[in-house]
């Protein structure tokens, strides 16, 4: 059985071989002669000790490059993202895709695609937030995603990859675009495309 690593917001503190620490780490330290050990482990300086908000007595340290590789550090432009609940047909054995989680004007605008192990982005999807006639264009439409998927696709039709499932992919995606345009032209004809109004 495979499993997923969920995203997990942690505090953290790195050791600058100085004994002041925060409050949440000061009944899980001990000194050894000269080694800090947390959790049974020695600490080494440039190390930091970590401790998820939810679980106060689970502190444990992890070695600096680790820990680097593994965390971002949480800033204005972050978002919360869970994995997608994607349908049991699609192969699903290389990536994982995440979406926002708060979020407004009706749908997430951010997407990440990661490994499968969600540990390491690949790319990073911003779709148009909020009405273009009001605040502009700021983001990337369902649209330009079919047609890079659509362009790809022919490519492989004109190379020894071609077959008839890419033919009919094309075909499905082709009247994907045939109906989001017509909600398009049905919504200019109301006076409507581009605003709040439905």
């Amino acid at each position: 059985m495979k499993f997923i690593k969920e995203p997990t917001t942690v505090q953290a503190h790195q050791f600058d071989g100085t004994l002041e620490f925060p409050e949440w780490i000061k009944a899980h330290w001990k000194l050894d002669g000269d080694m800090l050990i947390v959790a049974g482990n020695v600490v080494n300086k440039g190390d930091y000790i970590l401790n998820n908000p939810d679980f106060p007595d689970d502190v444990y340290p992890a070695p600096k490059a680790v820990f680097e590789s593994t965390y971002a550090p949480i800033t204005d432009n972050y978002k919360p993202v869970q994995p997608l609940n994607r349908n049991d047909n699609r192969q699903n054995q290389y990536t994982q895709v995440w979406a926002e989680t708060e979020f407004d004007n009706n749908a997430p605008h951010y997407y990440t695609i990661t490994d499968i192990d969600g540990i390491n982005e690949l790319s990073t999807l911003y779709f148009q937030n909020g009405p273009i006639k009001e605040i502009g264009v700021n983001g990337i439409h369902h649209e330009d995603l079919i047609d890079i998927i659509i362009d790809r696709l022919e490519h492989f039709q004109r190379s020894p990859y071609s077959c008839r499932e890419n033919a009919l992919a094309i075909t499905k995606l082709e009247e994907a675009q045939m109906w989001l345009n017509k909600r398009t032209n049905a919504r200019l004809a109301r006076g409507v495309e581009g605003t709040h109004k439905v």
